[in-house]
C-alpha cells in the first residue's frame, strides 16, 4: 500500500510540475505576440497621403524594427477572412496606465471632408498607437 500511495503522490507532483510549466512558457511565447483587433472605418478615410476605403481591418503594431508600423490589413466584407490588400502606416506609442479595454480608431474630419485616421487603440494593450504622416 506504502507504494501505491507514494506512485500516486508522485504522479500528481509530476503533473502539476508540467502543468506549471506549461502555463509559463504559454505565458512567456503570448507577451512575444503583437496584440491584435480589428476596426472599422465607417467612411472612406486618410492618414497623409493614402486612402482607406471604409470597411473593416484587422490592426497590429510591427515592432520588428526600429520604427513602428501600424500594419492594416482589409477584410473582405462578406467572409470577414484578411486580404492581401495590406498597407503599413508609422506610429508612435503612448503609454497608458491601464490596459486598454477595446480596440477602435479614432478619426477626426479634415479640411477636405475626409475622416482623417489618428490613433488605434487595441484591447489589452497598454499604448495607444498615434498614426503618422509618412
Amino acid at each position: 500500500m506504502n507504494k501505491v500511495v507514494r506512485i500516486a503522490v508522485f504522479s500528481i507532483l509530476t503533473a502539476a510540475i508540467l502543468i506549471a510549466i506549461s502555463a509559463q512558457a504559454q505565458t512567456k511565447f503570448s507577451t512575444l505576440l503583437p496584440k491584435s483587433g480589428v476596426v472599422t472605418l465607417k467612411n472612406d478615410s486618410k492618414i497623409g497621403d493614402l486612402t482607406f476605403q471604409k470597411g473593416m481591418y484587422h490592426v497590429y503594431c510591427d515592432h520588428s524594427n526600429e520604427r513602428h508600423m501600424m500594419v492594416f490589413t482589409r477584410l473582405d466584407p462578406k467572409t470577414k477572412q484578411r486580404t492581401r490588400d495590406i498597407t503599413m502606416v508609422p506610429c508612435d506609442m503612448k503609454s497608458v496606465s491601464t490596459p486598454i479595454t477595446t480596440t477602435a480608431i479614432r478619426v477626426e474630419l479634415s479640411a477636405d471632408g475626409l475622416d482623417e485616421m489618428k490613433e488605434v487603440t487595441i484591447r489589452g494593450d497598454s499604448n495607444v498607437h498615434v498614426l503618422l504622416d509618412h
